[in-house]
């Protein structure tokens, strides 16, 4: 049944990219400056998605070398200058 669904899918797209019509269509300059921004702009986000997640691994490494010994001497100490 899926192999049948699958070869019916692919004759389908065969046939529409095969057999159809030139569109005769004008892109004017000002297409290809938005087709470059938005690359642009897919590539600097990516960069940030994969900045805040290298932290966030960064982080759970630091965390896992501190010793079990100096996270209780930071919870237990204070910062009182005595009063």
């Amino acid at each position: 049944m899926v192999h049948r669904k699958r070869v019916i899918a692919v004759w389908l797209a065969v046939n529409l990219v095969g057999f159809s019509a030139a569109a005769h269509a004008y892109l004017d300059p000002g297409t290809g400056s938005i087709l470059v921004q938005s690359l642009l702009a897919g590539i600097a986000g990516a960069v940030a998605v994969l900045s805040v997640y290298w932290q966030r691994v960064k982080a759970f490494f630091v965390n896992l070398r501190k010793s079990p010994r100096d996270t209780q001497t930071s919870a237990t100490s204070t910062d009182n200058d005595g009063a």
